[in-house]
């Protein structure tokens, strides 16, 4: 009877919420700190080398440095998040209040929605300049670009921090934030439709826009031998077409590496949840199992935006030649440091030096006898030699 006691009681301790999250975030926080850590340091080199491209900055680039930002602040969010629930949970110090929770997590969402809509745009930029390159120079302005992309950090910032705000004014006020429409069915279901749309909008531009570089393509090789095209007209033609193409990889890969990530992240975002959704947490799926799964998607999201400077360098000669440049400044801003500290502890440890008595050895630099004592065997050994007078 008291050995069943004792293993009902070790289940239960087992099966403590807690306990389960607290044993998780002990292997999921060292590994998404080293991927966030990696992710701040590759988007804020992205972003801080942007200075030095060359001018005139085309859209696709001001896109692709505003998407790195993005990332960037996402990728603080998370962090920050992570620490906080390690804090709270595994250490069970509870320093921060669940309305610290709320807001880190309202912020989450709107750089997600804030990336999401980047990608949108910069397929929209694809998508026209392909299609209809004339009147892509005369639709994207300077001007234009600049209040898009105003807007693209503005509107999701100001949609969820007016929603989480309406909706839980009071819970703010006292201080008990306990959020019961972020846990419901009907928010979920928007943040997902909001992330979801412009994510197979911008899947299917793509698919449009790799259609038809690989139709021009194909049209160019078959009319290769052709005499009525100039070879200059050929060659640029071919020229443009390659750069487009390459482009639109790059794009594609960036895409795809989100599709991965913060897709299977909304789609778990709006399938689980406690009131309303297909799957009702802790009932229908254990705790256990959503607290697997949801740290692992967190994982795979991390790992995407650590991945952001190996795609944006391998597959642009410009972000990599501004990247190496601010390296090598580094490196010599590094060496200047260095030499000068170097100078200066050389200078500090030679007024040091001239007060220290030096060891005698029998080396054979003169040394004055009056300022040591030598024993008699080595002092006659000195008076034969000649070297020291009497």
């Amino acid at each position: 009877m008291a050995r069943s006691h004792y293993f009902k009681n070790v289940s239960i301790v087992e099966d403590d919420p807690n306990i389960i999250m607290s044993t998780i975030l002990n292997y999921a926080t060292p590994i998404q700190n080293v991927l966030l850590m990696i992710s701040v340091l590759g988007n804020g080199l992205l972003v801080g080398s942007s200075r030095s491209l060359p001018a005139p900055v085309s859209p696709y680039l001001k896109l692709c440095v505003s998407l790195a930002a993005a990332d960037l602040l996402t990728s603080l969010h998370l962090s920050w998040k992570s620490i906080l629930s390690f804090i709270n949970i595994s250490m069970g110090m509870k320093l921060f209040t669940p309305c610290m929770f709320a807001v880190n997590e309202s912020l989450r969402l709107s750089s997600m929605l804030c990336s999401n809509l980047h990608l949108f745009v910069l397929g929209l930029n694809h998508f026209v300049g392909t299609l209809w390159p004339i009147r892509h120079k005369v639709f994207v302005t300077t001007k234009r670009m600049r209040y898009v992309l105003i807007n693209l950090w503005l509107i999701p910032h100001l949609v969820v921090f007016t929603w989480f705000w309406w909706s839980s004014i009071t819970e703010f006020k006292i201080g008990n934030c306990e959020l019961r429409f972020y846990l419901a069915f009907p928010f979920r279901l928007t943040i997902f439709l909001l992330s979801f749309i412009p994510m197979a909008s911008t899947v299917i531009m793509y698919a449009v826009i790799v259609r038809c570089l690989t139709k021009a393509q194909t049209r160019m090789v078959r009319s290769g031998h052709s005499s009525d095209d100039p070879l200059t007209r050929k060659c640029s033609l071919e020229s443009t077409t390659q750069k487009k193409m390459k482009l639109v990889w790059t794009s594609l890969i960036i895409v795809s590496s989100y599709c991965f990530s913060w897709g299977p992240q909304t789609i778990f975002f709006v399938t689980v949840c406690q009131s309303g959704c297909p799957i009702t947490a802790y009932t229908e799926i254990s705790f256990r199992t959503a607290a697997i799964l949801s740290q692992s998607i967190q994982t795979l999201v991390v790992l995407k935006m650590a991945a952001n400077l190996f795609i944006y360098t391998l597959r642009m000669d410009k972000f990599r030649q501004c990247i190496g440049n601010d390296l090598r400044k580094l490196k010599s801003l590094f060496n200047t440091l260095r030499n000068l500290a170097s100078k200066v502890l050389f200078k500090y440890r030679a007024p040091l030096r001239k007060n220290v008595v030096p060891e005698f050895s029998m080396s054979p630099i003169i040394h004055d006898t009056k300022e040591f004592s030598m024993s008699p065997i080595i002092h006659e050994f000195y008076l034969d030699h000649g070297e020291i007078s009497k």
